[in-house]
């Protein structure tokens, strides 16, 4: 049965339930942030060493969480800088040749994303 509350302490109350969820909805997001970010590294490295081998390229990925209380971010980054765009999108090559691009970092990006909301709408 659901507990009385005094008319005059119904905007305490609101409050406090509102503090509560908001504790709830932020920590469930850092979560998710937390995790999806490290499972993207981890699927970036097993795309990339699928698609160029595996060498420093695909040993490249890392990532970096950062939080205060209000936000949560999460990214991912290569240590080899310029190549992912390179290798994503294609280049002209020195004897004016195009090398085509194959894309490794949008499918991973979709499926990131994806994962993201799943575990976001699992935890609330």
């Amino acid at each position: 049965m659901a507990k009385a509350t005094p008319h005059d302490q119904l905007a305490a109350a609101i409050d406090s339930i509102l503090e509560e969820y908001a504790d709830r909805v932020t920590i469930t997001l850092k979560d998710a942030v937390k995790q999806v970010t490290k499972e993207g590294v981890k699927a970036l490295k097993k795309e990339s060493a699928s698609k160029f081998g595996n060498g420093p390229y695909a040993k490249s990925w890392r990532s970096v969480y950062e939080s205060d209380r209000l936000s949560s971010q999460g990214t991912i980054y290569s240590t080899k800088p310029g190549l992912p765009h390179l290798l994503e999108n294609g280049h002209t090559l020195r004897n004016g040749r195009f090398w085509p691009g194959k894309p490794h970092i949008s499918t991973v990006e979709d499926q990131i994303e994806e994962e993201f909301e799943k575990e976001v709408m699992k935890g609330l």
